[in-house]
C-alpha cells in the first residue's frame, strides 16, 4: 500500500499516483464526503474481479477503501464514488442495507449527481455520469454509454464485443472465442 496522508478526518493518498488519478480541484468535494468518517483509502494491486472494495471499520477502527492502482483517472474517480457510497450507506444502516439496493443506489446517485455538477470534468463524462445516476448499476461497466465516454475522453485502446464483427474470433484470458450475436 502507498503511504497515506491526514486530511482531516479520512486518509487520501499523499501519493504522485494519487495525484495524477484525482484531479486536485475534486479533492474539497471528497473531504467534504468524507469528513464524517474514519477511513482509509488505499491503492492495491490490480484486480480482475473488481476495481475497488469497501471494508467498514469494526470494533473502532477505521473503514478502508481500497482502488485498484491500475485505473484510469475518470475510472478511479468512478470507483472511489461507488465506495463511498458504501460507506455511507453502512454507516447509516448497516447490515440492513443490501450492498446494491436501494439506498445504495440512491445514495451514488446523489454523489454522481453532484460529481456531474463540478466543471472541472468533461463535459461529456459529466453529462454521461448525470445519466447514469438516474439508475446506477452495481457496475459502471454494464452502463455501455458512460463507458464509451470513458473509453474516448481517456483514448482508451480497449477493444469490446461491440467492435467485432459477426463470426471474427477473440482472445479473451488466454483462450480464443468467436462472436456469435
Amino acid at each position: 500500500y502507498r503511504k497515506l496522508v491526514e486530511y482531516g478526518k479520512c486518509l487520501l493518498m499523499s501519493a504522485p499516483s494519487f495525484q495524477n488519478k484525482i484531479d486536485s480541484k475534486l479533492l474539497p468535494l471528497i473531504h467534504q464526503w468524507l469528513q464524517p468518517y474514519r477511513v482509509d483509502i488505499r491503492f492495491t494491486r490490480a484486480r480482475q474481479t473488481k476495481h475497488g472494495d469497501f471494508r467498514p471499520g469494526l470494533h473502532g477502527r477505521s473503514s478502508v477503501i481500497t482502488l485498484n492502482q491500475d485505473l484510469s483517472p475518470l475510472q478511479c474517480l468512478l470507483t472511489l464514488t461507488h465506495e463511498i457510497a458504501h460507506l455511507m450507506v453502512w454507516t447509516k444502516y448497516g447490515r440492513r442495507a443490501a450492498p446494491h439496493g436501494r439506498a445504495w443506489k440512491t445514495c451514488f446517485g446523489e454523489l454522481l449527481t453532484n460529481l456531474s455538477r463540478q466543471d472541472c470534468l468533461p463535459t461529456a463524462f459529466r453529462h454521461a455520469i448525470s445519466q447514469h445516476a438516474s439508475r446506477p448499476k452495481a457496475s459502471s461497466a454494464r452502463d455501455l454509454n458512460l463507458m464509451a465516454v470513458i473509453r474516448d475522453l481517456e483514448a482508451q485502446e480497449t477493444i469490446w464485443l461491440s467492435d467485432l464483427s459477426l463470426g471474427e474470433q477473440f482472445r479473451f484470458r488466454g483462450e480464443v472465442f468467436v462472436k456469435l450475436k
